[in-house]
């Protein structure tokens, strides 16, 4: 009985050496297991890294290649010894095209190097377009500038707007405009001038709530001096 007894705790103790002996191997299988693991995922890390890096640098390229396809806008030029601000309107515009619209009488001129769009809504409210190619870096995309004729239920429909803020009046060539910011898809600097019961709306976008100048300044109330109702 005790023979058997003492066969069997031998037994025992042998499994429990056996157990603590394969303890280690298991430990060393995960730990290579998990070397394994960790050098494919910085592998692959390492390899998104590398094509986002390219990603961005042909990104980059084509930016640059739009930047310097860009036609500026003419530099007039100047009588010698006058500012740009003493320089009649008629020297700094006179090579610009004319927009002429017989139908709503409308008349304004505006550089040559924008692309003139006329909306299909043209023929009974006056709107035209105009892709300035000048590109407004915040939003990556160009200044558009558009006119067309107001009524007052639209006016008072947009003007209403929680988001719509009067910032001033501007005066241009004896003519005044009242200048609102507008925020719809993208904000907009809109100019309103009123003339014998017509209402026109002059369009700059996009625009921020916080901008207080553009690279257009100038050019706009250029446009602006040079508009007539030709009626």
């Amino acid at each position: 009985m005790q023979e058997n007894n003492l066969s069997v705790a031998n037994s025992l103790q042998t499994m429990e050496e056996q157990a603590v002996d394969n303890r280690p191997k298991a430990n060393n299988f995960l730990v290579i297991l998990l070397s394994i693991l960790l050098f494919i995922a910085l592998v692959i890390a390492g390899f998104f890294a590398y094509q986002t890096q390219n990603l961005v640098k042909e990104l980059q390229g084509i930016r640059n290649e739009e930047l310097a396809t860009q036609i500026p806008i003419p530099t007039p030029t100047y009588e010698p010894g006058l500012e740009p601000e003493l320089v009649p309107i008629e020297v700094l515009t006179k090579d610009w095209k004319t927009y002429n619209d017989s139908k709503n009488n409308i008349s304004f001129k505006y550089p040559p190097t924008w692309a003139y769009e006329l909306g299909e809504t043209g023929i009974t409210n006056g709107y035209a377009g105009f892709d300035t190619k000048i590109l407004n870096n915040e939003k990556n995309i160009n200044y558009f500038f558009s006119v067309n004729l107001e009524t007052l239920p639209d006016f008072n429909n947009w003007s209403k707007y929680v988001s719509t803020k009067k910032i001033n009046s501007q005066t241009i060539n004896n003519k005044t405009f009242d200048k609102y910011i507008l925020a719809d898809m993208y904000y907009s600097l809109n100019y309103i001038y009123k003339q014998d019961g017509k209402m026109i709306r002059f369009m700059l976008y996009p625009y921020t709530e916080i901008e207080q100048t553009t690279v257009l300044d100038k050019t706009i109330d250029q446009i602006l001096s040079t508009f007539k109702f030709t009626d």
